[in-house]
C-alpha cells in the first residue's frame, strides 16, 4: 500500500502521527497524507512540500492529496478515514510512553502516589504486545556519587522487576542508574529534592 514518495517532505510533528496512504493510476502516482491523532487524542503537525509549495496540516484526519504534480488540501473527516484505511489505522503501532516514578529518601520504595499511578502504567502495556522498555533511575544530591549510582540503579532494578510481574520479557528491558547527574530538578549539593528521586520508564 505505500511506496517511495521522493516528492515529499515531512517535518514539524513530535512523534509518529501521519499515516501515508499512496496508490497508483494511469495518470501517474497519487499520494495522500492525512494526520491522525495518537492514542491519547493528541495530534501533532506536518509541513508537506512539493515543487516550491507547501501545505502546513495541523488538524486531526485532514491532510493533503499530491494528484497531477499539485497539493490539494483534503478534510475528509474521522468517519470516512476509518472507513476507507480501518486495517491500516489499526496497524498503526502504539505512540510511545514516558512515565515517571517517585520514591521515598534513600529507599528503593515507591511513593504512595506512584504506587496509586503504577496499575495505570501496567495496563498501558496492553498496548504494546512486542515492547521495547529503557528504566533509567535517578537520586537527588544527597550522598556520595557512589551512593546514588548503586541507589539509582536498585530503583530502576525494582521498577524491571514489576514490569516482568506485568508480563514484559525481562530481555525487553533496559536498565541503567544515573545517580545524581541528571536531575529534574537543579539543586544545591546534599539537598534534598523529591522530585529527583525517580525512575523513568521509557516504552514504545
Amino acid at each position: 500500500m505505500t511506496e517511495p514518495a521522493s516528492r515529499r517532505l515531512l517535518r514539524g510533528f513530535p512523534a509518529i502521527l501521519a499515516i501515508l496512504l499512496l496508490a497508483g493510476c494511469s495518470a501517474g502516482p497519487r499520494e495522500r497524507i492525512v494526520l491522525l491523532p495518537d492514542r491519547s487524542g493528541q495530534v501533532g503537525a506536518i509541513i508537506v512540500e512539493h515543487a516550491g509549495k507547501s501545505v502546513e496540516v495541523k488538524d486531526a484526519y485532514t491532510g493533503t492529496r499530491l494528484a497531477s504534480g499539485k497539493l490539494d488540501p483534503e478534510n475528509l473527516g474521522e468517519e470516512a478515514i476509518r472507513q476507507r484505511y480501518q486495517s491500516t489505522i489499526e496497524a498503526l503501532p502504539a505512540s510511545p510512553r514516558r512515565y515517571l516514578l517517585h520514591f521515598e529518601f534513600a529507599s528503593d520504595k515507591l511513593t504512595a502516589q506512584s504506587r496509586a499511578t503504577l496499575p495505570t502504567i501496567l495496563d498501558d502495556l496492553k498496548n504494546f504486545p512486542a515492547p521495547e522498555v529503557v528504566v533509567i533511575g535517578h537520586a537527588d544530591a544527597v550522598g556520595a556519587a557512589t551512593v546514588n549510582d548503586r541507589l539509582s540503579l536498585e530503583r530502576a532494578q525494582r521498577v524491571r522487576e514489576l514490569l516482568i510481574g506485568a508480563g514484559i520479557p525481562r530481555d525487553a528491558i533496559q536498565v541503567a542508574g544515573r545517580g545524581s547527574r541528571e536531575p529534574l530538578v537543579v539543586t544545591r549539593p546534599g539537598a534534598q529534592e523529591a522530585r529527583n528521586r525517580r525512575v523513568e520508564i521509557k516504552l514504545r
